[in-house]
């Protein structure tokens, strides 16, 4: 029945014998059943008031799960209506704390939200549930624009006893950007914070702040040297985002790049990839990144190189002798065909074991490429996708 009942959810348009059976259907004594029934329902791309009924039904069914399903499809639903905002407020009082969390993901998407709404998820903010806590924080961190009330919840939530609900409330001040002298600062005691986990979620807000503050910037850089890797990696994602880039950061980047946590290497490269930073010493490094031992290194060491306008990412490709990043080099010259010099035209020659190709310094057409595709699918070094 549960198979059927999924099958007749995936239909584009529903008749009215269909609905009739899956309103009959969301009453059926399989737990399972009734929640692939709701679930149907909630696909419903416009839904008639009956199927709406049988959903607020639903919301106080006796198996949780079909609860919190039914609370999904509400909050699925482009508009809510008033009753419907009724039943969600309701299941954000559920003795279940992942239907409540359902229920608070509903009202989160609320663009405005309604006063009523607004003070429901206030007094969630302070529930003893660390789960229904943290579900009302990140809700009330969509808001647009954020209220003062709702602002002050956010940083006494940066507090609470429960760390996942903390490292919530700083992903949220990140979100909005908040450059208020309160919400700074606890984001930048965070960041000298010695449990890692806060360190990391202060580290991330800060570095979504466009323009940064010489406070911040300053610990965004030490972070950067954190003794935790995951910190370092997000400081230097963050650091990345810089704009404009200066020297001092632009070098920790670099620095990053010989990190002993590829991570932290692989977020250096991106970096610089993203920043097309074209000097010597970037180009340096990522080119002997390409001949490292490590082959996820050298390949975000290669895609770093591919995002800079300069012909020495080919150098790059050819360094690692990966057959993997050699097959991705005629996808990339797909993309960006290049003039290419003698010595590199012997080097494709060689690879490829192709019998005809472009003379030097003549552009490398679409054709050219396709054929080269072919020579390397040949050799098995052209991986699907």
């Amino acid at each position: 029945r549960q198979a059927a009942v999924q099958a007749l959810g995936n239909l584009q348009s529903m008749d009215a014998s269909s609905l009739t059976v899956l309103h009959n259907t969301c009453k059926d004594q399989n737990s399972g059943v009734r929640q692939a029934a709701v679930q149907a329902l909630g696909n419903l791309q416009t839904i008639d008031t009956l199927s709406l009924t049988v959903l607020h039904n639903a919301c106080k069914n006796e198996d949780s799960f079909v609860r919190r399903a039914a609370v999904r499809a509400l909050g699925n639903r482009q508009t809510i209506n008033a009753p419907s905002l009724t039943v969600l407020h309701n299941a954000c009082k559920d003795q279940d704390s992942l239907v409540c969390r359902a229920a608070f993901q509903a009202l989160g998407k609320l663009q405005p939200m309604d006063d009523t709404s607004l003070t429901v998820l206030h007094n969630a903010c302070k529930d003893q549930d660390s789960l229904v806590c943290k579900a009302a924080v990140q809700a009330l961190g969509k808001l647009q624009p954020m209220d003062d009330t709702s602002l002050t919840l956010l940083r006494n939530a940066c507090k609470d006893q429960d760390k996942y609900v903390c490292y919530t409330a700083f992903q949220a001040l990140g979100k909005l950007q908040a450059a208020d002298a309160l919400s700074l600062t606890l984001l930048h005691n965070a960041c000298t914070d010695q449990d890692s986990f806060f360190r990391q979620a202060a580290v991330q807000a800060l570095g979504k702040l466009q323009p940064m503050d010489d406070t911040s910037l300053t610990l965004l850089r030490n972070a950067c040297k954190d003794q935790d890797s995951d910190v370092r990696q997000v400081a230097v994602q963050a650091l990345g985002k810089l704009q404009p880039m200066d020297d001092t950061s632009l070098t920790l980047l670099r620095n990053a790049c010989t990190d002993q946590d590829k991570y932290v290497c692989y977020a250096a490269f991106y970096a610089l990839g993203k920043l097309q930073a074209a000097d010597a010493l970037s180009l340096t490094l990522l080119l002997n990144a390409c001949k490292d031992q490590n082959s996820g290194v050298r390949q975000a060491a290669v895609a770093a190189l591919a995002k800079i306008p300069t012909e020495q990412y080919i150098d790059g490709y050819w360094a690692t002798k990966d057959q993997l990043l050699i097959s991705y080099i005629s996808y990339r010259l797909y993309q960006t065909p290049l003039v290419i010099d003698q010595g590199r035209a012997t080097l494709y020659l060689q690879a490829g074991q192709c019998k005809t190709w472009p003379k030097p310094d003549q552009k490398i057409t679409s054709e050219d490429m396709d054929h080269f595709a072919q020579l390397l699918q040949k050799e098995k070094l052209f991986g699907k996708g």
